[in-house]
């Protein structure tokens, strides 16, 4: 499921970018859907559906550190990417591994269930990659944030 970025037109980038987010808001409805089913609480599925898309808000925050101007071309299109440096805090298995924990040792349903959304979304995002630890914070911060290094596949 790699998707050699390099490779691609523009238009391919948004086009595999709508995919991308169309496979993300699946997930998500899907694991909605089951928790509805489960706790019929509306308020436990709005959490599940805003952690399993708002995670991707990092991805502005990397955008406009690079471009500090927004059009739609260069943002579906991955363009940041090319300033060699890829920072995503959010897209972080430790991030997600301390919210379970907090989770179980509270006992609290909802952030265990936004925690299991934020946990899908990464794990759609982490298959799609080469690099099986570029999701891993503590490994971006050793790497230096090196986008050559956490995600070769853009750069081929």
């Amino acid at each position: 499921m790699f998707c050699n970025q390099q490779s691609l037109t523009d238009k391919d980038r948004i086009g595999w970018a709508f995919f991308d987010i169309g496979v993300h808001l699946l997930i998500t409805a899907i694991f909605a859907s089951f928790v509805y089913l489960k706790f019929n609480n509306l308020w436990y599925v709005a959490g599940v559906a805003a952690a399993g898309i708002l995670i991707d808000i990092d991805h502005c925050v990397d955008y406009f550190l690079v471009l500090r101007t927004f059009t739609f071309r260069d943002f579906f299109g991955s363009t940041y990417v090319r300033s060699g440096r890829i920072y995503l805090i959010l897209h972080s298995w430790e991030l997600i591994a301390g919210f379970v924990a907090f989770a179980l040792l509270s006992q609290n349903t909802p952030f265990l269930l936004v925690s299991v959304s934020l946990a899908f979304h990464l794990f759609i995002d982490n298959i799609q990659r080469r690099n099986p630890f570029c999701y891993l914070l503590s490994y971006r911060i050793v790497k230096r944030f090196d986008a050559r290094v956490l995600i070769p596949e853009d750069f081929l």
